[in-house]
């Protein structure tokens, strides 16, 4: 009876674990002009609202940017 409750409670707190898994996030995007040509070089900041935390990258060669390693928030481009 005992062994059935340990198993349980371990079967409980393993589970619960499982929920803190992921704690990062990213965002990627593209820069494109008023025609629809894509930018390259172009600075993208982004601010965590909560935290005031800016963080900047520059667009590739493709106009692409990317975000990697985010922490949970809300965030404004710029």
């Amino acid at each position: 009876m005992r062994t059935k409750y340990v198993a349980l409670l371990c079967l409980f707190f393993s589970l619960g674990l499982s929920v803190f898994g992921q704690t990062f996030g990213d965002l990627s995007g593209e820069v494109r002009d008023t025609p629809g040509a894509t930018v390259a070089g172009a600075k993208v900041s982004l601010v965590n609202s909560a935290t005031g935390a800016t963080r900047d990258t520059v667009t590739s060669d493709s106009g692409t940017y990317a975000f990697p390693s985010l922490q949970p928030g809300s965030y404004t481009r710029r």
